[in-house]
């Protein structure tokens, strides 16, 4: 089959148009909110990158996973999150002020001498950077192998290759993304752990790249520049793992409060009194409904998500409950900072910087469409995803 070009489409210009905008509105609101309050500055800038690189990363896992388990149905889609994963690159970038001012970030982190040979500055600085490398890595290995086949009709060896190396880099990829939750979100409560709290920001993450590749099938389909290649059955795919991971995060969610719920040891509790006081229990609440509730509703019909209408509500609340899920995870972690109650201009400042990382993600994924063909044109289940039938 011949490549796709995307470049220069109507698909290609609506994505700029709306990377655009959620870089205008991003920063107006950021700067806005950062002006009637300087506290809010750090917690806003750490939702907004966790926001952003937790979806493109988890966007290169998407694409490793299709290797790993050999996915036929999404062989026509895969191209869609491995152009989202190329913002991957960047983490380090992203991160690097985070780095810098590691101390401003997180108060206190140094001040426990039984945790300092594991928080201390240096290793901090190697594990975060460990991370970015990876990631960097992943992206050039896995996409690049998926990009090098629309090359080579005939000789499956990149394919190959990916079929052996994915289980390896899906397995870094789970180890980076947990250790990075610790250590850039955990961390703001340096008293207070939980083991699974890297599946919980691995669950939101998740659900949310699902979201964001959802929408942008939509768009695509719309557009009718993969006409022939895509279908309403690849869209009812997606429904379903956005249903089903919308109910994985709630387990999740409900196993680590549960279990320290149960045991009641001080040492735990704090992290969820501090988060269902002052005006918080606004955001945990809001979470839990619009993180689960109204997409479980919505969803839960199997004709529902051929709907193109529903299922794009439905991903736009699960991107906007992914963003009130992290603001309650980090910005009640300043109060030292002086953000003690619920604090809307913090929120403000939070979904701005959100806006201004996933304009970016937007931009540069647009970008990509000029470099790489729209559809893995000689992956060997290309014609078994466009016969799908689900």
């Amino acid at each position: 089959m011949k490549p796709v070009n995307l470049g220069g489409t109507q698909f290609q210009q609506n994505v700029n148009k709306t990377s655009i905008i959620c870089i205008g509105v991003g920063i107006v609101l950021a700067i806005a909110g950062m002006a009637m309050n300087q506290a809010s500055i750090l917690p806003a800038y750490l939702v907004g990158a966790m926001y952003v690189i937790g979806i493109s990363v988890t966007a290169l896992f998407f694409s490793a996973l299709q290797f790993l388990v050999r996915a036929g149905w999404s062989a026509s889609i895969r191209r869609i999150p491995e152009m989202l994963g190329w913002f991957a690159q960047f983490a380090l970038i992203i991160l690097l002020p985070i780095l810098i001012f590691r101390n401003s970030f997180y108060h206190g982190i140094e001040n426990i001498p039984s945790k300092a040979p594991y928080t201390n500055t240096p290793f901090f600085i190697a594990r975060v950077i460990g991370y970015c490398l990876f990631w960097f890595w992943m992206h050039r290995y896995i996409i690049g192998n998926s990009i090098k086949q629309d090359s080579m009709p005939g000789d499956y060896a990149p394919t190959l290759k990916n079929y052996k190396r994915s289980a390896p880099f899906v397995l870094g990829y789970a180890l980076t993304i947990t250790f990075a939750a610790f250590d850039l979100m955990m961390a703001l409560e340096p008293h207070w752990f939980s083991t699974i709290f890297g599946l919980y920001y691995f669950a939101g993450n998740f659900v949310s790249t699902i979201s964001v590749i959802t929408l942008l099938f939509i768009s695509v389909y719309n557009s009718g520049e993969l006409k022939g290649f895509i279908s309403k059955e690849h869209m009812h795919d997606l429904g379903k793992l956005m249903f089903a991971f919308t109910i994985f995060w709630t387990y999740i969610h409900f196993s680590q409060y549960f279990l320290i719920w149960y045991s009641n040891l001080p040492e735990e509790t704090f992290y969820y009194i501090d988060r269902t006081k002052n005006g918080w229990e606004i955001l945990g609440w809001a979470s839990l409904f619009i993180h689960f509730i109204v997409p479980f509703i919505l969803l839960l019909r199997q004709d529902v998500k051929r709907n193109f209408t529903i299922v794009k509500a439905a991903a736009i609340i699960i991107l906007i409950a992914h963003f009130i899920d992290l603001s309650w995870i980090i910005i009640p972690g300043y109060r030292e900072h002086g953000i003690e109650h619920f604090d809307i201009i913090a929120l403000m400042s939070a979904g701005g910087m959100v806006l201004f990382f996933m304009g970016l993600l937007l931009f540069f994924t647009a970008k990509r469409m000029n470099s790489i063909s729209g559809i893995a044109h000689n992956d060997p289940f290309l014609q078994e995803s466009i016969d799908l039938i689900s």
